[in-house]
């Protein structure tokens, strides 16, 4: 079963995977990430929003995710992979290395249809029994998703939050969509708007 997703709010920092000599610099990724929870912010993004994800290794991947829990934070990990299998792959790798929640796009370039995003999202969310969420980032990945689509993600479990970009006009009228029904809302900031069943939380990297 799938843990419920817990309660986001604040900045949350994306975080940079850092390397020197051609590998992952372990101590200054581990110095950041102490700095950064030393100063009160305790959930973190690990893997990137704009494709880095799909250039680290498996072992660089679990060695940025792991060291950013052991700092003390609550971990996201990004899966913004193109391929299903090798999205629930990734997941599953991060979820074992300590990420308490995955944030995955749409599959990037494919230009799947809704039904194959939501098809994406189920599989990957299932494969790492981590809640999901949801980066629409249509930019990058040729892909709209209407507010009903969204909302059904949410009410059927698939997803627990939605990521939009900074800036994005359609954030007032997608919270107004959602709050609409049996999904109660409680609007933040610009960078925290929470709901009580779907989270909509700004990210800027």
């Amino acid at each position: 079963m799938t843990p419920d997703l817990p309660t986001l709010s604040g900045p949350i920092p994306v975080l940079p995977t850092m390397f020197g000599d051609d590998k992952l610099a372990l101590r200054e990724q581990a110095r950041l990430c102490e700095r950064i929870v030393s100063a009160g912010l305790t959930t973190l993004v690990t893997g990137g929003l704009e494709g880095e994800g799909a250039t680290l290794t498996q072992d660089e991947l679990i060695a940025a995710t792991t060291i950013a829990a052991e700092a003390g934070a609550r971990v996201g990990a990004s899966v913004c992979l193109p391929g299903t299998e090798a999205a629930c792959e990734a997941a599953r790798t991060v979820a074992s290395a300590g990420a308490s929640f995955l944030v995955v796009s749409p599959p990037p370039y494919n230009r799947p249809t809704l039904e194959g995003v939501y098809a994406h999202l189920a599989r990957i969310g299932e494969a790492a029994r981590r809640p999901i969420v949801l980066r629409d980032d249509p930019a990058r990945t040729r892909v709209l998703l209407s507010d009903e689509f969204v909302a059904r993600l949410c009410r059927s479990g698939v997803v627990s939050a939605i990521v939009l970009p900074p800036g994005d006009m359609r954030a007032s009228r997608r919270i107004d969509v959602l709050s609409h029904g049996d999904v109660q809302s409680v609007a933040g900031s610009d960078f925290d708007a929470i709901l009580q069943q779907l989270s909509l939380i700004h990210i800027s990297q």
